[in-house]
């Protein structure tokens, strides 16, 4: 998982999420469906998507979650057990939109992947992580103006820690963006 040491700038993110920067991952990709339950077992989905205009099937689309996709780790901290966006996260956000909204990035799609740490059970912690995905999604719709059609919220629980840290850090209560495929 692509990791941001620092604060980056809107020019950082969109280097990132515009793929200039490498990614340095080995893993597969991994496709997914709309989800039933939030989040879905089998999807991480935190929302049921809707079908583009003219679409087929009942309201649910493919959405692909590419593990090689560019992506950065946003450090916008939660409080454990909380889904409050502290000052400095709304900060970090409100950079992120600048970064959306450059030229290069103003189509494309992305996913907002919520992150816990390893403390309590798992169906609380995928919850916890759809709720973080979902109100950095709701800042950035309702503060930035960005189109909730291009964010996709997902939850991820403690399924994807990071590497070397002890499952119960306050690194691993996180919201990880991604570009979603096309």
């Amino acid at each position: 998982m692509a990791v941001c040491a620092q604060t980056p700038s809107a020019r950082d993110i969109i280097e990132r999420l515009s793929g200039a920067v490498p990614v340095m991952q080995e893993e597969a990709p991994t496709r997914s469906l709309s989800a039933k339950l939030l989040p879905d077992p089998n999807t991480s989905l935190c929302e049921k998507r809707s079908a583009p205009a003219g679409g087929e099937g009942s309201g649910e689309t493919r959405t692909l979650y590419v593990e090689k996709a560019p992506a950065l780790d946003l450090d916008i901290a939660f409080d454990h057990n909380a889904v409050t966006l502290r000052p400095a996260g709304k900060k970090l956000l409100d950079t992120l939109a600048l970064a959306l909204q450059d030229k290069s990035l103003a189509t494309a799609s992305f996913v907002i992947a919520g992150h816990t740490n390893r403390i309590g059970d798992a169906d609380h912690n995928n919850k916890l992580s759809c709720a973080r995905a979902l109100a950095a999604r709701d800042y950035l719709r309702d503060k930035r103006h960005i189109a909730s059609a291009r964010l996709i919220p997902m939850g991820f629980g403690f399924s994807r820690l990071k590497p070397g840290i002890d499952p119960a850090a306050d690194e691993h209560r996180r919201v990880e963006i991604r570009k979603a495929a096309d």
